[in-house]
């Protein structure tokens, strides 16, 4: 199944969901932070469904030539029905000149969270993961059987209701300007999958 939904940008949206890509102009972004207007207009493309439906959802990245300070894509999930909207992203961030696993969990504010690869690992693909678990989200790295734990947000779910509804897709972001504005990110991606807890697999 495709994507359904998009944010941000007028590009089609990918016909399959097992191998597309994602552009972001300069000058975008998802954050929010103290004293300072919300970013949100990162391009994001994504699946809706009822939230006591979710169970996980996963995709690889791709590697390609990292260029600017906070270039970054992968995983998204929001919350629309609180306000303001509740969202976590997580995937891969270029920070003082290395590729990271990052991830940001946003309510009232957002934090940040980095964990460097080594220039090695940062020319490979990487597969995210985030998975409900009661109330909280975990977000793993995955590599085959083997997933690392990376980070946890114990306070996501808390809240919610049946049948409201999630967002869950990629979204990409160039929050740097140099040069043209127009200067574009593409992302590309794999094997986007959603979980849902009656194992029914959504790709």
């Amino acid at each position: 199944m495709s994507f359904t939904h998009s944010k941000n940008t007028r590009d089609p949206l990918p016909a399959s969901t097992t191998s597309f890509s994602l552009k972001c102009a300069s000058g975008t972004d998802l954050y929010r932070k103290p004293g300072e207007n919300e970013i949100a207009n990162a391009p994001m493309i994504y699946k809706s469904f009822a939230v006591n439906k979710f169970h996980s959802a996963r995709v690889t990245i791709k590697p390609i030539k990292w260029a600017r300070l906070w270039d970054q894509g992968g995983l998204v999930v929001m919350l629309p029905h609180f306000s303001p909207v509740r969202w976590v992203k997580t995937g891969l961030e270029v920070n003082d000149g290395y590729l990271n696993i990052s991830s940001v969990s946003a309510d009232r504010f957002a934090d940040w969270s980095l964990i460097p690869l080594s220039e090695e690992d940062g020319r490979k693909e990487h597969t995210i993961e985030i998975e409900r678990k009661k109330a909280g989200l975990k977000i793993y790295l995955v590599s085959g059987e083997d997933r690392k734990l990376t980070r946890g947000v114990t306070w996501f779910f808390e809240g919610v209701e049946d049948g409201q509804e999630i967002q869950i897709g990629v979204t990409v972001a160039r929050p740097t300007k140099e040069g043209k504005d127009k200067d574009e990110l593409e992302i590309f991606f794999e094997n986007f999958e959603v979980k849902l807890l009656d194992d029914k697999l959504e790709r």
